[in-house]
């Protein structure tokens, strides 16, 4: 206890003699500079034999005349810090773990949506040439038909839409852009394919007024409204 160490020597405390002859070798060296010596974690012994860690000072002590008469060692046990220390660092060990998990994971993540996104683009240029050999030649022949003037808009707007389902036109406008209707969707498509409010209205059996209605909401969810930007051209460039 305290009592039992009061003006005692410290030396037994030093956990072998290879330790204490490092101690005071680095002891005096410190005395002589700064007037005392402390260790912020140094490792001691028990009566019993266990080691333990310490903070450890020592203060010269000496009389007027500046002769070092003794010492005063303070040794405080610094268990339980050390405890919460090695907990705080296996905690911050495992988060650095997680984080590093976390980082391979997505990179794993953003190298299959790469994968995806390849496999999407094969997909579509797949389909896209099927179209072209197999239903583009037999729609031109078609074409070169005698068709009636709402014939041959029909021809022109299946054409149109064959296209749009081969290309992700339809997928970018509604995903980039927020709250565009189906109806807005489908004059969109018109509007790309070159068709006049008018030839609009005849196909889609509506009025003039309400596709224009139509082209305003479309300016204003694209963000084009007051701005000096033609739809169509804009809309041609998400195809």
């Amino acid at each position: 206890g305290r009592k039992e160490m009061l003006g005692s020597k410290a030396d037994f405390l030093h956990v072998d003699q290879s330790k204490l002859r490092d101690f005071q070798m680095h002891l005096y060296p410190a005395i002589a500079e700064q007037g005392f010596f402390h260790l912020p974690d140094f490792s001691m012994k028990r009566k019993d034999g266990t080691v333990f860690p310490t903070e450890h000072t020592v203060v010269s002590l000496e009389d007027e005349h500046g002769k070092r008469i003794g010492w005063v060692s303070v040794v405080r046990d610094i268990s339980e810090r050390k405890v919460a220390e090695d907990a705080l660092k296996e905690s911050e060990k495992e988060l650095r773990e997680q984080a590093k998990a976390l980082e391979e994971a997505n990179i794993a993540l953003r190298v299959l949506l790469g994968h995806r996104d390849e496999e999407k683009k094969r997909l579509e240029d797949t389909v896209f040439s099927s179209l072209q050999k197999l239903i583009t030649p037999y729609l031109q022949r078609l074409k070169e038909t005698t068709l009636s003037r709402e014939q041959q808009a029909y021809v022109d707007i299946l054409e149109a839409n064959l296209y749009e389902i081969a290309s992700p036109f339809t997928d970018k406008l509604s995903s980039k852009y927020q709250g565009i209707t189906p109806r807005e969707l489908e004059i969109a498509g018109l509007i790309k394919a070159g068709k006049t409010n008018v030839e609009i209205a005849d196909l889609l059996g509506i009025t003039e007024h309400a596709v224009s209605f139509h082209r305003n909401n479309l300016r204003s969810k694209l963000g084009l409204k007051h701005k000096r930007v033609n739809l169509r051209s804009h809309l041609l460039s998400l195809a």
